[in-house]
């Protein structure tokens, strides 16, 4: 039977304690079988992305032991961070990479759900393609109201906990609820403004995510207008520690929106504002194809994968913030 790979990409509501953070690390990189592709460390989001990939057992029991560790390590009742959250462990999604199905993928979420329900005591939601029931697809309605809204939230009948206790306890004060998804590859992508007003990145944001805005009418009532993108959430922020106001941007299925295309939008959409984008910030890793997608850059007939990819990077700007080497960023092997 061919070797079947899985990715992990559990967020942790941690990025200032460094001790914490190289704790959880630490753990994946001592299990057999598992490989660390990257740990983004965000200070005022207050968050910690890892990356790591393995055969299927060997992704769940890490994944629990990353629970377990964190439901010691951070009390939820001290968190504050500009990024959304509801637990420790925010959220815990399991992507096919290779030789596995997402029904498979699916039933090892499950697994995982039952185990830290069992022997933590932990509660949550399944979303995505783990999804038990239609209202909780989405990632965004899971986590809606936040840490501080869970007491009030796990009342409502259709909110109440897919795994773990259904009342709130001592466990759930202090760690939250965990959201555990079997879901297809994520781009976290974030993109800079030339400016220092977080409402143009907020609107911009409404413009071009799937899910779109609320227009107000002339007599009081609303009407949705749709967003730009398919298969595209995105908010605005201010991040203190870059001083950068961003169009944070997660891209759920980059076959159906070429990153470069929202990159040009938001360019595009900026200027409305007089303002403009000064580059962008990959979290995480991306698939080779994710990036070679794009119908704005013109390529020579002769030029090398190799070359395309430093091109299209260099036009996104992605060492905006930081260094970025695209050597370290991809994720190959993708089914």
């Amino acid at each position: 039977m061919a070797e079947q790979i899985l990715e992990c990409v559990p967020n942790i509501s941690e990025g200032k304690n460094l001790e914490t953070i190289s704790k959880i690390e630490n753990i994946i990189k001592s299990q057999n079988n598992i490989k660390l592709l990257a740990t983004d460390i965000g200070k005022d989001a207050n968050r910690t992305v890892f990356t790591f990939i393995g055969p299927p057992l060997d992704i769940v029991n890490t994944a629990f032991l990353i629970i377990e560790a964190t439901q010691k390590l951070i009390n939820m009742e001290n968190h504050l961070g500009v990024h959304p959250r509801i637990g420790a462990v925010d959220v815990c999604p399991l992507i096919p990479i290779k030789n596995i199905s997402m029904e498979e993928v699916v039933k090892y979420a499950h697994n995982l759900g039952k185990m830290v329900a069992d022997k933590l005591n932990i509660s949550g939601y399944f979303y995505e393609f783990a999804s038990l029931e239609k209202n909780k697809k989405n990632l965004a309605d899971c986590r809606k109201g936040n840490y501080e809204g869970i007491e009030d939230k796990i009342r409502l009948k259709d909110w109440q906990t897919d795994f773990g206790p259904k009342t709130y306890n001592s466990t759930m004060k202090k760690f939250g609820l965990l959201q555990i998804s079997a879901r297809n590859i994520l781009i976290a992508y974030n993109i800079n403004l030339r400016t220092k007003d977080v409402s143009i990145a907020k609107e911009i944001a409404s413009k071009i995510r799937q899910s779109g805005y609320k227009k107000l009418n002339k007599d009081g009532t609303h009407t949705n207008i749709k967003g730009i993108f398919e298969s595209l959430k995105s908010i605005g922020w201010y991040i203190k520690d870059f001083d950068k106001v961003q169009v944070s941007c997660n891209l759920t299925d980059y076959k159906k929106t070429p990153i470069v295309e929202i990159y040009d939008m938001v360019k595009k959409i900026s200027k409305e504002y007089d303002t403009e984008v000064t580059g962008s910030e990959l979290i995480g890793l991306i698939p080779k194809e994710a990036l070679l997608t794009s119908y704005s850059i013109k390529f020579s007939k002769d030029i090398s994968e190799n070359n395309k990819l430093l091109k299209i990077s260099n036009y996104l700007k992605l060492d905006d913030i930081s260094c970025f080497d695209i050597k370290t960023r991809l994720l190959y092997d993708v089914q």
